[in-house]
């Protein structure tokens, strides 16, 4: 036979020997059931061989639960409906069926080894018992093997009885293992011999395996929610690419590699359908995130969605850091719409930060003006930063064009910001825009000399008239990148992706960073924990994306919040977050960066920094990867 005939022949075979594992009570050949008890379990677990003893508090979830006898040979020997008439779940102290049982009561199942099973690890479930002092869970049990394959969440959390600095590192453990997973799951594609990728997935936008959830998955005021499918990873996709490049193909395939990880985490962990949580990944090439559980969103060109913009992924990235905006506010602001151009942008960086940032705004013309009127930096809360996008909101172009006095300002800041209080006492960025040129004779050494700080500037020269060389000469003294950006160009996506400086430096420090969110969807509040994702065999090593776990998926925020130690696992997470890596670049890795597709402004004197300022405009065609994002046209979700 040819293969492809041998492949389909097989998979019928498989098909009609699940449907006779439904209906028997034969496991899988591959994967047997056990016959007895580990030697050690059984010392610690039956009872004058009558008297399989199930841990009530692990169980249940409830620290005063009593223990359950069940049969001596619970799980044992063969595919059976074990739980259908046993308490607590699935009957009553009476006996009687429950009517709120879970629908696993009466799927079969039972114990086996994962060292005499071929099925796949998201196949095996570990058992609710736990060996006091045993480093690894060694007893497992499966549906699959027995015929049924719709269980894709945990029968009880092994973890509810946790204390909450106990569930920060279980799940701090989870993400680092989906890094390490992804990473190495990315080298294969590396490695890959001959055509592009291309792999089966879930599209978000067209799931028909979700279906409307309830509990936490809804708003509080029931207005928006999420269709939801517990059965494989989605993908979404930005709204205004082409599904079919090669990037997008990839990480297509990636979400299909990794999702036997995603599963095994939710079958150990994950216990209710009704309680939002998300394990996740952000795409670095082609701006597609997946995640599991899969829900229904359908992006497009006027509704996109690019994880590389959110707090979640820039934070893991780029850690904690001061920013300060200095943006042109002249009366040449108000050609070709820049001034509305410029606002968005400075709302696109504001999304990016999170309560460990801090930040401000500066606005020049003539003279220049700060956010709330005080010299001080600010830290990115919810409250700050609504304020501060309601502030630049009510400023308008008016004034000519004085450098000196946005940057004078900005140093201002910087040097009254010396304690905790007011900076994250980590790496500094200002962010300058100007679409005029200078009045105040402002050299490049001038700004030099003042940055007593060091941060590092990236300058930003916007539309037709823009003052070209000055920013450049500025950004190029102090360890920054210019960039040029046309009338009509993606203002904003330039200037929100500042995040890649920090990328190659920090790709060694593998410290985790905490984000307390809302959920794009409900509004509701969720605790997330991130790492970046990198390709360790380049160098620079290059960031390839960021992985995420919600700490719902092991417990739910009331009750996480409830636990005696809430208060000290969220010093920890505070302080994870806030911890300091100082960045630095090496003169050719800035030249790099320099002359990326986003900014083709290097530093180096060549004979062709007398050309026109048109020939240095910020060019599509030159752009890849993320660039090809910003150069689209998208706008970001709030």
């Amino acid at each position: 036979l040819k293969p492809r005939v041998l492949k389909m022949a097989l998979a019928l075979i498989l098909i009609a020997a699940v449907s006779l594992l439904r209906s028997a009570r034969c496991a899988a050949p591959l994967c047997p059931c056990l016959s007895s008890y580990p030697d050690a379990w059984a010392a610690q677990w039956v009872r004058n061989s009558s008297c399989y003893l199930i841990d009530g508090p692990s169980y249940t979830g409830n620290a005063g639960s009593p223990d359950f006898c069940y049969p001596a040979n619970y799980g044992l020997g063969s595919c059976q409906t074990w739980d259908k008439d046993l308490r607590p779940y699935c009957v009553d102290a009476e006996g009687r069926m429950r009517f709120d049982s879970p629908s696993w009561c009466t799927d079969s199942w039972c114990y086996v080894d994962p060292n005499n099973c071929t099925l796949e690890e998201n196949d095996l479930a570990p058992s609710a018992n736990v060996l006091p002092g045993a480093a690894d869970i060694d007893l497992f049990f499966s549906y699959t093997t027995c015929g049924v394959t719709e269980n894709d969440y945990s029968k009880f959390r092994r973890t509810a009885l946790l204390n909450a600095s106990d569930i920060i590192a279980r799940v701090e453990q989870y993400v680092a293992g989906l890094r390490d997973h992804t990473e190495s799951k990315m080298r294969v594609f590396e490695e890959s011999e001959g055509g592009d990728a291309e792999c089966t997935y879930l599209d978000s936008c067209g799931c028909s395996s979700c279906t409307v959830a309830d509990g936490s998955w809804r708003s509080k005021d029931g207005s928006s929610g999420y269709a939801v499918t517990f059965s494989g990873i989605s993908v979404v996709h930005v709204g205004n690419t082409d599904k079919m490049q090669p990037e997008e193909r990839k990480a297509q395939c990636l979400a299909h590699q990794v999702e036997d990880r995603y599963k095994t985490i939710m079958r150990t962990e994950y216990d209710d359908p009704n309680r939002m949580g998300f394990i996740y990944y952000g795409d670095q090439q082609s701006g597609i995130a997946f995640w599991l559980p899969g829900t229904e969103w359908c992006t497009s060109p006027t509704s996109t969605y690019d994880p590389r913009f959110r707090p979640w992924y820039v934070s893991a990235v780029s850690g904690p850091k001061d920013i300060l905006l200095v943006l042109d506010v002249s009366n040449s602001m108000k050609e070709n719409g820049r001034w509305e151009k410029v606002v968005e942008a400075a709302e696109a960086v504001l999304n990016t930060l999170t309560e460990f940032d801090f930040a401000t705004i500066i606005v020049f013309n003539s003279v220049a003006e700060a956010f709330d009127d005080t010299l001080r930096l600010w830290p990115a809360t919810r409250e700050n930063l609504e304020r501060m996008r309601a502030w630049i909101r009510r400023r308008s172009p008016i004034g000519g064009t004085n450098f000196r006095a946005g940057l004078d300002l900005a140093f201002a800041i910087i040097d009254s910001s010396p304690s905790s209080q007011y900076t994250s006492e980590c790496n500094g960025l200002i962010m300058f825009l100007t679409d005029g040129k200078d009045g105040s004779g402002i050299s490049g050494s001038d700004v030099k000399q003042k940055n007593r700080r060091d941060y590092a500037i990236f300058t930003y020269s916007f539309g037709s008239g823009a003052d070209v060389e000055i920013p450049k000469e500025i950004a190029c003294s102090n360890d920054g990148i210019a960039y040029v950006v046309p009338d009509g160009g993606n203002i904003g996506g330039a200037m929100s992706a500042y995040y890649k400086y920090y990328a190659g430096p920090l790709s060694d420090t593998k410290q985790i960073r905490w984000v307390l969110y809302q959920d794009i969807t409900t509004g509701n509040d969720l605790i997330t924990g991130c790492l970046p994702v990198y390709d360790r065999f380049k160098e620079p090593n290059e960031l390839l994306g960021v992985s995420c776990m919600d700490v719902s998926i092991i417990s739910p925020n009331a009750e996480f919040q409830q636990k005696a130690d809430y208060q000290e696992a969220m010093d920890t997470v505070r302080r994870q977050s806030a911890t300091c890596h100082r960045v630095s670049h090496s003169e050719v890795a800035l030249e790099a960066l320099r002359s990326s597709g986003l900014a083709e402004q290097s530093c180096k004197r060549t004979a062709s920094d007398a050309a026109p300022a048109s020939m240095h405009l910020y060019l599509p065609l030159l752009c890849t990867g993320l660039c090809l994002y910003l150069t689209r046209g998208a706008r970001l979700l709030d």
